[in-house]
This record gives C-alpha cells, structure tokens and sequence, in this order.
C-alpha cells in the first residue's frame, strides 16, 4: 500500500457519537501500513452527515494522531459559507490540503457551482483538488 492515500470511515461508538481514540489509532495503522495521506469526510463515510463541529474534531483528531501526515479534508456543505468556513476550520487545524465537492444534495447550473467552488477554494492558501462526480452533482468540472 505504499505511497497510497486512504479514504477513512468515521468510527462511532455505542452512544453514536465520533470514537477519536478508535479514529487515532485507524489513522495510525493506515500510516503504518503504508498510506502517504488521509482523506477525510469525503464522499464515502459519513461526510454529508457529520455536522460542522463533527467535522472540524474529525479534522483535528487526524492532524494530531499522525503529525507530518498530509490530512485533506473533503470540504463539502449545503451552503457556501459553510462549505468557506469548513475549509478555514481545515487550515486552522493543519490540514495540508482540501478536496473540494459541491454541495452535496443540489445540482445546479455551471455559473452558480463555480462560484460556489471558487468561493471554496479561494478561502485558504491551501493546495485544493476538486472532486469530480457528474453523475452525482450533474455538474462535470472538465480541465476547461
């Protein structure tokens, strides 16, 4: 698995509230075995419903447990602001770089999703990848 990045499930307890130490040690072991980076609440998981906080502790709890480590956070919200706020949440909580969705859950023309993704991208310094999903959010991000 060497030189791969790894996309990781969030881990609950019985409560149903986030295990950090579970995640930490997932995080670890992913490192361990060979994984260069650590995508975080991206499209896969329970990235569309963590809330804001659950999030940003997801974010903090990865930087944390493997230090050097490059944690990308999927930056993804149904509103713009939360989706700038989330990627400032990311820089703050040293996150290397962001994976950056559309609002999950609306489709929309290709003038409002560039601003949206624009928005996003222009609101930390850091390296920003864009999530292409067509089928899903019925906007293709061509090179273009």
């Amino acid at each position: 698995m060497e030189g791969r990045h790894a996309r990781t499930l969030t881990q609950f307890n019985a409560a149903l509230t986030i295990d950090h130490g579970l995640m930490a040690e997932h995080g670890k072991w992913l490192i361990e075995c060979g994984c260069s980076a650590i995508i975080t609440h991206g499209s896969f998981g329970e990235g569309a419903t963590l809330s804001f906080e659950g999030k940003v502790a997801v974010q903090k709890t990865y930087v944390d447990a493997v230090p050097g480590t490059p944690i990308i956070p999927g930056i993804s919200a149904l509103s713009t602001k939360e989706a700038v706020d989330l990627a400032k949440a990311a820089k703050d909580n040293g996150c290397r770089g962001l994976m950056v969705l559309p609002p999950y859950l609306y489709s929309s023309d290709w003038l409002e999703m560039k601003a949206h993704m624009k928005a996003v991208i222009s609101a930390t310094d850091l390296p920003c990848f864009i999530y292409n999903n067509p089928v899903a959010d019925k906007t293709d991000f061509i090179p273009a």
